[in-house]
């Protein structure tokens, strides 16, 4: 099943085709990998596995011309689960 990032990234694909070549590195490597540390419910393993996924959008959008577009790891809780 398609999560919603998939295909946000997808119709991002059709209307910006130069850059499939990203976009298919983080649908099919740092999105899988983010996946498998949530998976693994394990804290250690999700702050670094979010860590290197946050690395990786920034570097993406640094290599695409856009690195006024960062994304950084929240300082305050917006969800109540814990």
């Amino acid at each position: 099943m398609r999560g919603y990032h998939e295909i946000i990234i997808e119709d991002g694909i059709e209307r910006r085709p130069g850059r499939a070549e990203s976009a298919a590195r983080f649908l099919n490597n740092d999105i899988p990998e983010m996946q498998e540390a949530i998976s693994a419910q394990n804290r250690d393993i999700f702050s670094s596995a979010f860590n290197s996924f946050t690395q990786a959008c920034n570097t993406c959008h640094t290599a695409e011309d856009v690195p006024f577009i960062t994304i950084e790891v929240p300082v305050e809780r917006v969800s109540p689960v814990k």
